[in-house]
């Protein structure tokens, strides 16, 4: 038979007895055969390339024949493999089958394959059966560039490198020998650097004994040695793990974490930092026990949504079996303050099954609403198991500011689309949807005592007051946080038609609600003229109520009266009409002050100012800046800008919660000294 088809052509020869014994004598030669032309056989069969050649000889018998086989491909590629030259051969003979093969780029040698065992094969009636005997088989790969194999591997594209390998299998085929050598040379992933890596796996007799290490820039980072109990047979295949046969250890020195950020490439944080580790693997192959420790020094984290930079990340961990203990991980912040952490967890697979966790930080920040500044002293433990935990503790609160309005203004809500735009007539759908619960917060029960002892400052468009006090955050399972407790103001300011008033007592009341909307009860006060104009405000933060008031008693058209004029009713004349101008002035003046103080305040980090007008107009009134110099000691300075008005200092220091100290003098060196005695009834 002989076909022929352009460069390509088949010539085929032979004889075959069909009677006992049946003798065969056959030559078969295929040359120069485009291997595209088959492409369709097979799955991405379009992507081979090469032109195939091969010559077959077969003789002796059917029942035992003589076979001998050698095929070339030239300018063989795969996908983005290089083009190369290969060759294989194989002879059959006596039950003996012998293998060699080889590959070629650009004329050297990159793969090399020699390999004999014993089996029998019959052709009529066909049979193949491997033989129990001697098995010799060497597989040889030189300097590989692992660029050129990056199609077949995830990622591949950021590999890079230069791989060598050597396999030699021996013995028999139901108990091999194998010696595997694997090297990689100028390894890059990503941006992650290793000079050579190297592992080698022998196995004899039921024992598989296993090396790695790896180094960069002549430094060891890994080392890995130990053994691996099993029964191994190759025909027919069997793999079975001898039970506690594992015993394997891992080291890792040095080794810096910061090319995690850059493979991962998340765009909300960054990772740096150094790992030491020890890691030890004994038991069962599958089900090791794992035990050792890792520790990360010189380490940093960057979140940066919310604009944080941890300059220290530290951690000291230790782990047994299904046990993780956390001997400390601190995160620290030059502006973000400090929190550890400390515990154990249990897991199953590395998912946590029960945890008893400790935080406890200094001046923390938490960026959990863009309208609040606020840090935080936690002390808190999480408990329990992963589908009831149970958070508990206390957090004190040193200080912070919270933009009232910003706090309560209404976002619009995410949406999610859940259904594609309809074919028909373009409309999309929008099915309601509740929103999943998170898998932990939602089974979580909460009950953490909030502390505040003053210096907690709430902004708002009419409101700037200081408060204190001491609230329960709580939470039952598969329901939302919610506050108990009340807070009362310190000092502060109340603005209404363009007067401050000050806040001389009050509460804020939290009874559960599931909204962060308390009930107020409030009074203020400001002195206009002779008389004591005051404000009751009830009602919520949402939705307020509000009482005039005053010393001596009058009407609220007396009241308004003096809100608007500044004097009372009785004193209002024709011609007074006319200095309506002075009267918008005078309110002007108030604006221009709430304005002020709304921008200085927030740039000089005063935690209290106060700029009020006098009746007359902005030069008639005065400034007030206060501010915590440390802890428990509120500093004051109030300044008229009337040069007849003298200025004074005030200095406040809170022994505890029944006694404050205060000292003032101004610049006539008039001086006092105030103990001021507090109780709540």
């Amino acid at each position: 038979l002989y076909l022929d088809s352009g460069n390509a052509s088949l010539d085929l020869k032979g004889e075959v007895g069909f009677h006992p014994p049946e003798d065969v004598s056959a030559h078969m030669t295929l040359r120069d055969f485009n291997l595209k032309r088959i492409s369709g056989f097979w799955k991405d069969g379009d992507k081979i390339q090469g032109l195939l050649s091969s010559e077959v000889h077969l003789s002796g018998f059917l029942e035992n024949p003589v076979i001998k086989l050698s095929a070339s491909v030239k300018d063989f590629s795969y996908e983005g493999l290089p083009v190369t030259d290969m060759s294989a051969s194989l002879k059959y003979e006596d039950s003996k089958i012998e293998v060699t093969g080889s590959g070629l780029r650009q004329g050297s040698r990159f793969l090399d394959v020699n390999g004999s065992a014993v089996m029998r094969l019959a052709l009529h009636p066909f049979v193949f059966t491997p033989k129990p005997e001697s098995l010799l088989v060497s597989i040889n790969l030189e300097k590989i560039d692992m660029s050129e194999i990056s199609g077949f591997m995830p990622r591949g594209d950021q590999i890079k490198g230069r791989l060598s390998s050597d396999i030699k299998l021996s013995g028999r085929l139901e108990n091999p020998e194998m010696d595997i050598h694997l090297q990689i040379k100028d390894a890059v992933f990503d941006k992650f650097l290793i000079s050579e890596a190297s592992a080698s796996i022998k196995y004899l007799d039921s024992k598989a004994m296993v090396t790695a290490s790896a180094y960069r820039q002549n430094k060891k980072l890994l080392d890995v040695n130990g053994t691996a109990m099993a029964s191994l047979s190759l025909y027919p295949f069997e793999f079975v793990p001898t039970p506690g046969g594992l015993d394997l250890a891992m080291v890792l020195e040095q080794m810096d974490i910061s090319w995690i950020s850059d493979i991962i490439n998340d765009p909300e944080y960054d990772i740096s930092g150094i790992i030491d580790a020890k890691a030890f693997a004994t038991g069962d192959l599958f089900q090791p026990n794992v035990h050792g420790g890792m520790k990360l020094s010189q380490g940093s984290l960057d979140l940066k949504k919310q604009n944080l930079i941890y300059e220290t990340l530290t951690a000291d961990l230790r782990f047994e079996k299904k046990t993780i203990t956390i001997d400390d991980i601190t995160l620290k912040g030059d502006k973000e303050g400090t929190l550890n952490l400390s515990g154990v967890l249990t897991h199953d697979n590395f998912k946590p099954q029960t945890f008893n966790l400790r935080a406890v930080g200094d001046q923390f920040y938490i960026p959990f609403h863009s309208g609040a500044d606020v840090r935080i002293n936690p002390d808190i433990t999480l408990s329990g198991v992963w589908d009831a935990p149970v958070l508990s503790g206390k957090i004190m609160v040193p200080g912070g500011r919270v933009n009232l309005d910003r706090f309560l203004e209404k976002k619009l809500a995410e949406i999610q689309i859940v259904a594609p735009v309809s074919p028909e007539n373009g409309v999309l759908q929008i099915p309601d949807k509740e929103p999943e619960p998170l898998e932990f917060v939602d089974p979580l029960t909460a009950d953490v005592a909030v502390i505040i002892p003053n210096n907690l400052w709430i902004r708002g468009k009419d409101e700037f007051v200081e408060i204190k006090g001491n609230v329960q955050l709580r939470k039952d399972p598969k329901k939302p946080f919610v506050l108990y407790g009340s807070l009362s103001p310190v000092r502060g300011t109340y603005r209404f038609q363009g007067r401050l008033f000050q806040i001389n007592q009050g509460t804020l009341t939290f009874t559960g609600q599931e909204d962060v909307n308390p009930s107020i009860d409030i009074e203020a006060s400001t002195a206009i003229a002779d008389v004591k104009i005051i404000i009751r405000l009830s009602g919520t933060f949402e939705h307020l109520n509000l009482v005039l008031d005053s010393e001596p008693a009058m009407d609220q058209s007396a009241i308004i009266s003096y809100l608007i004029f500044g004097r009372g009713p009785n004193d209002l004349s024709t011609k007074e009409s006319f200095q309506a101008e002075g009267t918008a002035l005078s309110f002007t003046g108030q604006i221009a002050a709430d304005k002020l103080r709304d921008v200085v305040g927030d740039t000089l980090g005063i935690d209290y100012l106060n700029i009020s007008a006098g009746s007359g107009g902005i030069r008639q009134g005065s400034l007030t800046m206060g501010k915590y110099v440390v802890p428990k000691v509120f500093v004051v300075f109030r300044k008229g800008f009337d040069e007849t008005v003298s200025q004074k200092l005030e200095v406040t220091y809170e022994i505890n919660k029944n006694f404050d100290l205060e000292t003032r003098i101004d610049d006539e060196q008039t001086s006092a000294l105030d103990l001021i005695w507090k109780y709540d009834f």
